[in-house]
């Protein structure tokens, strides 16, 4: 690691030793990693109003409707390189405090995963849901969230292609991201999001399976319907195409829309959109309920999404998939799923959700 990277982490370490409410991301493609450090952490239950006019870093969880949302304010925010002695200074000048960080939830191995598989499946059959996405979380032993900014480091030395992060606020705890599906992006003049779902090994150069190729049409399907249910018009939409995220591919289409076209409805339509058959299943209330009576774990900020809005407006937002929240007793939990249709397999499902482990497990280990 070079000299100024040991100088990043070490102000990223500091942040964690003072337990001050922050974040650190980078965009994909792109070599500089942000800091925001928050002046102040506002929670809110997320039902659609328009939270999107204020300057701020968002983050919305899954199950936004009985769980708190936040939004940290900048005291100040900048190129991690470029923070300068005063701000380092400022942080250092605040007592050491303990992070607060959950106990070890309630995670299943292989055998409650195949026992929800078979739930999911079953309400498949009865025709309650045509695709319901089913996560588990990953135990990782002798973690330290004090080496989070290690591993983040590495992280983003790993993946190219994601919205790396690390994030802190104290009533959600420690979580590392490495995203590979924009949720919502914002310029000044039109809006972008996108439908990501089917999985297969970046190596594998086969043709995309059956269920693969109905599983992506089903998102898209839904983001269609959402552009018609408010009536959006000069809809691009480019896809589907193959695109790469660690050590697995993905399905891709690309929607993009005037952003005049939802200058009363932003809000509004990020809560139907949100979440989206990719994290969730179709139709979207039966299918979140399913979930969320079958799993075994709170998702959490898993599943939610999460990013930067900037003071002209424009934001990025990202789904928080391939996650890992920083757990006491040294230990985290790795948050990774799958769609699951009728023609899914429960082995094969499975050994996918350990092939989606490995982006943040490589982060994990200094090989």
């Amino acid at each position: 690691m070079s000299t100024i990277n040991q100088e990043q982490q070490h102000i990223l370490s500091s942040c964690i030793r003072k337990a001050i409410p922050f974040v650190a991301y980078r965009m994909p493609f792109n070599e500089k990693i942000y800091l925001l450090v928050a002046r102040e952490v506002n929670q809110f239950i997320f039902q659609g109003q328009d939270v999107f006019s204020r300057e701020g870093f968002i983050v919305i969880p899954f199950d936004n409707e009985n769980s708190n949302s936040f939004s940290l304010s900048p005291k100040f925010e900048m190129e991690l390189d470029a923070v300068s002695a005063d701000e380092v200074a400022w942080i250092e000048s605040l007592p050491d405090q303990p992070l607060s960080l959950p106990s070890k939830k309630n995670i299943g191995g292989k055998d409650q995963y195949l026992k929800s598989f078979a739930s999911i499946s079953s309400a498949i059959k009865l025709g309650l849901v045509s695709k319901a996405i089913l996560s588990r979380c990953h135990l990782v032993h002798n973690i330290s969230a004090q080496d989070a900014p290690q591993y983040f480091f590495r992280l983003c030395s790993q993946q190219r292609s994601t919205y790396n992060y690390l994030l802190y606020v104290p009533d959600c705890g420690l979580w590392m991201g490495a995203s590979p599906e924009l949720f919502l992006r914002s310029g000044l003049q039109t809006i972008e999001t996108v439908s990501l779902a089917g999985t297969m090994k970046q190596a594998d150069h086969s043709p995309w399976k059956e269920k693969d190729l109905n599983e992506q049409g089903i998102v898209t399907d839904y983001i269609t319907e959402q552009l018609h249910q408010f009536e959006i018009k000069e809809v691009e939409k480019e896809g589907p195409v193959t695109v790469s995220a660690g050590q697995v591919s993905h399905l891709k289409t690309l929607f993009r829309f005037p952003k005049q076209s939802l200058r009363n409805h932003m809000g509004r339509f990020v809560e139907a959109l949100h979440p989206t058959p990719a994290v969730c299943g179709y139709p979207k209330a039966p299918s979140k309920a399913l979930v969320l009576h079958t799993e075994h774990h709170p998702r959490g900020l898993y599943a939610g999404f999460l990013g930067r809005i900037h003071p002209d407006g424009c934001f990025d937002f990202f789904v928080n998939i391939r996650c890992m929240q920083f757990f006491s007793n040294n230990e985290a939990g790795l948050y990774v799923g799958g769609g699951i249709t009728s023609l899914s397999e429960a082995e094969a499902e499975y050994n996918e959700t350990l092939l989606k482990a490995e982006t943040l497990l490589k982060a994990l280990v200094n090989e």
